[in-house]
């Protein structure tokens, strides 16, 4: 049985797993491969080893600490920028 079908985590979706981006005339587009930090090696996206580590997808608590600290830097740049033409 190939690697792929015995390990269903493939490396596009590894903690490890940085995908390369082509330079197009407009934007930047994604490449079939990337770099795996683990192995230190280019691997394809298709690709499945047994080093697989889920993303970690935790996300930063809301407080009103926070909300306070983002609307002050908000108004700072507010005060930055007003009266400027772009």
């Amino acid at each position: 049985m190939d690697t792929l079908h015995a390990n269903r985590h493939i490396c596009k979706n590894c903690r490890f797993f940085g995908v390369y981006y082509l330079k197009s005339v407009y934007c930047f587009v994604k490449h079939a491969a990337g770099f795996c930090s683990k192995k230190k090696m280019t691997v394809r996206e298709t690709s499945a080893c047994d080093f697989y580590k889920t993303v970690s997808r935790t996300q930063t608590p809301v407080t009103p600490e926070r909300i306070d600290a983002v609307i002050a830097d908000l108004q700072e740049l507010e005060s930055m920028y007003r009266g400027c033409d772009f």
